[in-house]
């Protein structure tokens, strides 16, 4: 959990489970070897399905779903890392094969993982990212008195701030638009 895209992805999903046991290691969830460990513990446990909201599969198990939120690990130069490489291609691809299900969060993410991994597309599915509902479109409304762009993005590179900035400069030549 936490404030972040996949943090708040598992919060919300955790929220909407209903009556769950959830599962703590002493290894961190994003540390290459809690595929061994959640592996190991879930098969000793006799755990009848495991849901993990990220990239976290357990290795052995074939009763799990896990969510793969993009592949900007090996996509993304930026963000691409030997050791990511290598655990995206032994851990991952074949979990992707063995899990009853993976979900991600669009279309693209999706289309994008059958072709990565080799799957049917019909077995991972786009749950979308679930919002809480104080991120409701209702409530007071920020004015600054003229059109404005909102980039609710952080600044790291695969996010493509840039990219953001040159479309607004585009629109910003059709229109009135102004960057404060």
């Amino acid at each position: 959990y936490g404030d972040h895209g996949i943090g708040r992805f598992a919060r919300e999903v955790r929220k909407r489970l209903g009556d769950v046991r959830e599962f703590h290691g002493p290894i961190a969830p994003y540390h290459p070897l809690d595929c061994v460990y959640s592996g190991l513990r879930l098969s000793v446990d006799r755990a009848q399905v495991f849901l993990s909201p990220g990239y976290n599969s357990p290795l052995g198990s074939k009763s799990f779903a896990f969510t793969i939120h993009d592949l900007t690990h090996i996509d993304s130069a930026e963000t691409r890392h030997p050791l990511k490489t290598a655990y995206y291609e032994l851990v991952m691809k074949p979990a992707c094969r063995r899990a009853l299900r993976v979900f991600t969060v669009s279309e693209y993410s999706r289309a994008r993982i059958a072709e990565w991994s080799g799957i049917d597309a019909a077995r991972i599915i786009n749950v979308s990212n679930g919002v809480d509902k104080a991120f409701s479109a209702e409530g007071d409304k920020h004015d600054l008195g003229a059109p404005y762009l909102f980039y609710p993005g952080t600044r790291k590179p695969h996010k493509n701030e840039p990219r953001a900035l040159r479309a607004f400069a585009r629109a910003h030549a059709r229109d009135e638009t102004k960057l404060l």
